[in-house]
Protein backbone atom coordinates (compact mmCIF):
# COMPACT_ATOMS: atom_id res chain seq x y z
CA UNK A 1 0.00 0.00 0.00
CA UNK A 2 2.82 2.37 0.90
CA UNK A 3 4.56 1.58 -2.39
CA UNK A 4 1.40 2.30 -4.40
CA UNK A 5 0.82 5.58 -2.60
CA UNK A 6 4.43 6.60 -3.21
CA UNK A 7 4.12 5.79 -6.92
CA UNK A 8 0.89 7.76 -7.24
CA UNK A 9 2.52 10.75 -5.53
CA UNK A 10 5.52 10.74 -7.86
CA UNK A 11 3.72 10.11 -11.15
CA UNK A 12 3.09 13.77 -11.98
CA UNK A 13 6.79 14.10 -12.91
CA UNK A 14 7.18 10.74 -14.67
CA UNK A 15 6.28 9.35 -18.08
CA UNK A 16 4.60 6.39 -16.48
CA UNK A 17 1.27 4.60 -16.80
CA UNK A 18 0.19 2.67 -13.72
CA UNK A 19 -2.72 0.23 -14.01
CA UNK A 20 -4.28 -1.07 -10.80
CA UNK A 21 -7.39 -3.23 -10.52
CA UNK A 22 -9.29 -3.74 -7.30
CA UNK A 23 -12.63 -4.84 -5.90
CA UNK A 24 -15.31 -2.27 -5.00
CA UNK A 25 -14.69 -2.51 -1.24
CA UNK A 26 -11.06 -1.29 -1.60
CA UNK A 27 -10.52 2.31 -0.44
CA UNK A 28 -7.80 4.72 -1.55
CA UNK A 29 -7.08 8.45 -1.56
CA UNK A 30 -6.26 8.86 -5.25
CA UNK A 31 -9.66 9.93 -6.54
CA UNK A 32 -8.89 13.66 -6.24
CA UNK A 33 -5.66 13.42 -8.26
CA UNK A 34 -5.82 15.17 -11.64
CA UNK A 35 -3.80 12.34 -13.22
CA UNK A 36 -6.12 9.59 -11.92
CA UNK A 37 -8.91 8.04 -13.98
CA UNK A 38 -11.23 5.29 -12.77
CA UNK A 39 -12.83 2.78 -15.12
CA UNK A 40 -15.60 0.81 -13.44
CA UNK A 41 -15.96 -2.77 -14.66
CA UNK A 42 -19.50 -3.83 -13.85
CA UNK A 43 -20.93 -7.36 -13.85
CA UNK A 44 -22.21 -8.52 -17.22
CA UNK A 45 -25.60 -7.26 -18.29
CA UNK A 46 -28.27 -9.91 -18.88
CA UNK A 47 -27.55 -10.16 -22.61
CA UNK A 48 -23.80 -10.55 -22.08
CA UNK A 49 -24.27 -13.16 -19.34
CA UNK A 50 -26.63 -15.15 -21.56
CA UNK A 51 -24.16 -15.04 -24.44
CA UNK A 52 -21.29 -16.21 -22.23
CA UNK A 53 -23.37 -19.06 -20.82
CA UNK A 54 -24.43 -20.16 -24.31
CA UNK A 55 -20.77 -20.23 -25.38
CA UNK A 56 -19.90 -22.33 -22.32
CA UNK A 57 -22.85 -24.72 -22.40
CA UNK A 58 -24.29 -24.70 -25.90
CA UNK A 59 -27.87 -24.25 -27.00
CA UNK A 60 -29.49 -27.63 -26.35
CA UNK A 61 -33.19 -27.13 -25.42
CA UNK A 62 -32.89 -29.19 -22.21
CA UNK A 63 -30.36 -26.67 -20.86
CA UNK A 64 -32.86 -23.79 -20.75
CA UNK A 65 -33.99 -24.23 -17.12
CA UNK A 66 -30.43 -24.74 -15.88
CA UNK A 67 -29.31 -21.58 -17.69
CA UNK A 68 -32.10 -19.59 -16.06
CA UNK A 69 -31.04 -20.77 -12.60
CA UNK A 70 -27.35 -20.02 -13.23
CA UNK A 71 -28.10 -16.55 -14.59
CA UNK A 72 -30.27 -15.76 -11.58
CA UNK A 73 -27.60 -16.94 -9.11
CA UNK A 74 -24.61 -15.35 -10.85
CA UNK A 75 -25.55 -11.64 -10.67
CA UNK A 76 -23.66 -11.27 -13.94
CA UNK A 77 -20.30 -12.40 -12.54
CA UNK A 78 -18.42 -14.24 -15.33
CA UNK A 79 -16.24 -16.26 -12.94
CA UNK A 80 -19.34 -17.62 -11.19
CA UNK A 81 -20.71 -18.85 -14.52
CA UNK A 82 -17.39 -20.38 -15.60
CA UNK A 83 -16.80 -22.19 -12.30
CA UNK A 84 -20.44 -23.34 -12.12
CA UNK A 85 -20.12 -25.03 -15.49
CA UNK A 86 -16.84 -26.67 -14.45
CA UNK A 87 -18.26 -28.15 -11.24
CA UNK A 88 -21.36 -29.38 -13.10
CA UNK A 89 -19.01 -31.21 -15.45
CA UNK A 90 -16.88 -32.50 -12.55
CA UNK A 91 -19.97 -33.88 -10.78
CA UNK A 92 -21.39 -35.56 -13.88
CA UNK A 93 -24.40 -33.26 -14.20
CA UNK A 94 -23.24 -32.29 -17.69
CA UNK A 95 -21.60 -34.44 -20.32
CA UNK A 96 -20.11 -33.51 -23.67
CA UNK A 97 -17.62 -30.78 -24.47
CA UNK A 98 -17.31 -27.00 -24.15
CA UNK A 99 -20.14 -25.32 -26.01
CA UNK A 100 -21.89 -28.64 -26.67
CA UNK A 101 -22.95 -30.03 -23.30
CA UNK A 102 -26.07 -32.05 -22.58
CA UNK A 103 -27.88 -32.47 -19.28
CA UNK A 104 -27.58 -35.83 -17.52
CA UNK A 105 -29.78 -35.02 -14.50
CA UNK A 106 -33.01 -33.08 -14.09
CA UNK A 107 -32.51 -29.35 -13.36
CA UNK A 108 -34.53 -29.51 -10.12
CA UNK A 109 -32.05 -32.08 -8.74
CA UNK A 110 -29.11 -29.74 -9.21
CA UNK A 111 -27.83 -27.62 -6.31
CA UNK A 112 -26.32 -24.28 -7.36
CA UNK A 113 -23.63 -23.07 -4.88
CA UNK A 114 -24.13 -19.67 -3.28
CA UNK A 115 -20.82 -18.05 -4.22
CA UNK A 116 -17.76 -18.40 -6.43
CA UNK A 117 -15.65 -19.33 -3.41
CA UNK A 118 -18.10 -22.09 -2.47
CA UNK A 119 -17.94 -23.47 -6.02
CA UNK A 120 -14.13 -23.49 -6.03
CA UNK A 121 -14.02 -25.07 -2.55
CA UNK A 122 -16.38 -27.82 -3.74
CA UNK A 123 -14.21 -28.46 -6.80
CA UNK A 124 -11.08 -28.70 -4.64
CA UNK A 125 -12.83 -31.08 -2.21
CA UNK A 126 -13.56 -33.43 -5.10
CA UNK A 127 -9.90 -33.70 -6.09
CA UNK A 128 -7.91 -36.86 -5.42
CA UNK A 129 -5.39 -36.74 -2.58
CA UNK A 130 -2.29 -36.13 -4.80
CA UNK A 131 -4.04 -33.37 -6.78
CA UNK A 132 -5.27 -31.65 -3.63
CA UNK A 133 -1.82 -31.81 -2.00
CA UNK A 134 -0.15 -30.42 -5.12
CA UNK A 135 -2.67 -27.57 -5.39
CA UNK A 136 -2.36 -26.62 -1.72
CA UNK A 137 1.42 -26.71 -1.91
CA UNK A 138 1.28 -24.46 -4.98
CA UNK A 139 -0.99 -22.10 -3.03
CA UNK A 140 1.63 -21.85 -0.28
CA UNK A 141 4.42 -21.17 -2.79
CA UNK A 142 2.51 -18.24 -4.26
CA UNK A 143 1.15 -16.78 -7.49
CA UNK A 144 4.25 -17.91 -9.40
CA UNK A 145 5.00 -21.63 -8.89
CA UNK A 146 8.31 -22.87 -10.36
CA UNK A 147 8.17 -26.61 -11.07
CA UNK A 148 11.67 -27.08 -9.66
CA UNK A 149 10.59 -25.64 -6.30
CA UNK A 150 7.41 -27.69 -6.31
CA UNK A 151 9.43 -30.86 -6.90
CA UNK A 152 11.94 -29.93 -4.21
CA UNK A 153 9.40 -29.45 -1.41
CA UNK A 154 6.69 -31.96 -2.38
CA UNK A 155 6.58 -35.32 -0.57
CA UNK A 156 4.76 -36.91 -3.51
CA UNK A 157 6.68 -39.31 -5.79
CA UNK A 158 7.70 -37.57 -9.02
CA UNK A 159 5.25 -39.54 -11.18
CA UNK A 160 2.37 -38.78 -8.81
CA UNK A 161 3.25 -35.09 -8.71
CA UNK A 162 3.48 -34.77 -12.49
CA UNK A 163 0.23 -36.71 -12.90
CA UNK A 164 -1.45 -34.43 -10.37
CA UNK A 165 -0.23 -31.33 -12.20
CA UNK A 166 -1.53 -32.68 -15.51
CA UNK A 167 -4.93 -33.27 -13.90
CA UNK A 168 -4.99 -29.78 -12.35
CA UNK A 169 -4.20 -28.28 -15.77
CA UNK A 170 -6.97 -30.30 -17.42
CA UNK A 171 -9.41 -29.05 -14.76
CA UNK A 172 -8.19 -25.47 -15.43
CA UNK A 173 -7.16 -24.88 -11.83
CA UNK A 174 -3.51 -24.33 -12.82
CA UNK A 175 -1.87 -23.48 -16.13
CA UNK A 176 1.69 -23.41 -17.44
CA UNK A 177 2.64 -19.77 -17.14
CA UNK A 178 6.17 -20.28 -18.44
CA UNK A 179 7.94 -23.03 -20.37
CA UNK A 180 11.41 -21.49 -20.87
CA UNK A 181 13.99 -21.49 -19.41
CA UNK A 182 12.20 -23.35 -16.56
CA UNK A 183 8.60 -24.52 -16.28
CA UNK A 184 6.43 -22.51 -13.92
CA UNK A 185 2.74 -22.72 -13.09
CA UNK A 186 0.16 -20.17 -12.04
CA UNK A 187 -3.41 -20.25 -10.78
CA UNK A 188 -6.19 -19.57 -13.26
CA UNK A 189 -7.70 -17.15 -10.73
CA UNK A 190 -6.33 -15.57 -7.59
CA UNK A 191 -9.48 -16.66 -5.77
CA UNK A 192 -8.61 -20.31 -6.49
CA UNK A 193 -5.29 -19.86 -4.74
CA UNK A 194 -6.92 -18.16 -1.76
CA UNK A 195 -9.54 -20.90 -1.33
CA UNK A 196 -6.90 -23.64 -1.63
CA UNK A 197 -4.69 -21.85 0.91
CA UNK A 198 -7.52 -21.19 3.37
CA UNK A 199 -8.44 -24.88 3.24
CA UNK A 200 -5.17 -25.83 4.95
CA UNK A 201 -5.09 -26.42 8.68
CA UNK A 202 -2.82 -23.97 10.51
CA UNK A 203 -0.26 -26.64 11.42
CA UNK A 204 -0.12 -27.98 7.85
CA UNK A 205 0.22 -24.45 6.48
CA UNK A 206 3.09 -23.69 8.84
CA UNK A 207 4.87 -26.92 7.91
CA UNK A 208 4.54 -26.24 4.17
CA UNK A 209 5.83 -22.67 4.59
CA UNK A 210 8.82 -24.02 6.48
CA UNK A 211 9.57 -26.52 3.70
CA UNK A 212 9.23 -23.90 0.96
Amino acid sequence: QALLESLVESMTTCRLLLLVNYRPDYRHGWASRAHYTQLRIDPLAATGAEELLSRLLGDAPDLFELKERLLEASDGIPLFLEESVRILVDTGVLSGSLGAYRLVRRPDEIEIPASVAAIIAARIDRLGAPEKKALQLAAVIGDHVPLALLEAVSDLPADDLHGALADLRSRELLYEARLFPDIAYAFRHGLTRRVAYDGLLHESRRDLHRRV
